[in-house]
């Protein structure tokens, strides 16, 4: 997957079928927006792959028209709302389980060849998960890559409260 921001693509290739990318900041730095790019950046494509757009701050109706301002004309926006798929995590997926069966029916019903999974730290279950165990979550995530062959994108804020943590890595900023 060619993410359509030359340096970064000569800095990795793009993004081969799967892998599993994280994308991490703060609050308010841009995480969905830059993925909204990567994905608008596809149209610029002859052959641009289906992406599902997975959300769960946002409805998925929000998602789809923040991607239709920047089409070019209206023949762009159809083809962006042909191309890509929409899905508000928090109304269809309540576990992990379910966010997994849900991916592989858009990769075998849609052809969906990239997920972006937007705001992994607002997933319904994600309290489930404490710190120690979403490495666990990550892992998964990188088997279903693999195992269905495309590309899983994730944002996540990251946690910048050193004081209230332990251990060894207690002070860097961790994935929240």
């Amino acid at each position: 997957m060619i993410t359509g921001y030359p340096i970064l693509d000569r800095l990795t290739g793009g993004f081969g079928k799967g892998d599993l990318i994280t994308l991490v900041g703060g609050p308010l730095v841009g995480r969905s927006m830059f993925a909204l790019n990567m994905v608008r950046n596809q149209m610029d494509l002859e052959i641009a792959p289906m992406t599902a757009f997975m959300t769960a701050e946002q409805s998925a109706e929000a998602a789809q028209q923040t991607l239709l301002q920047f089409a070019a004309d209206e023949g762009e926006a159809e083809r962006m709302k042909a191309e890509n798929v929409f899905v508000d995590i928090v109304k269809c997926c309540p576990d992990f389980d379910a966010l997994r069966q849900k991916i592989v029916q858009l990769v075998r019903e849609q052809k969906v060849e990239a997920v972006v999974i937007d705001s992994f730290h607002f997933l319904p279950f994600i309290e489930d998960y404490t710190y120690d165990k979403q490495p666990n979550l990550s892992r998964r995530l990188k088997f279903l890559a693999r195992e269905l062959g495309i590309t899983i994108i994730v944002t996540s804020r990251t946690n910048y409260q050193p004081s209230n943590r332990d251990g060894l890595y207690g002070h860097r900023p961790q994935l929240r």
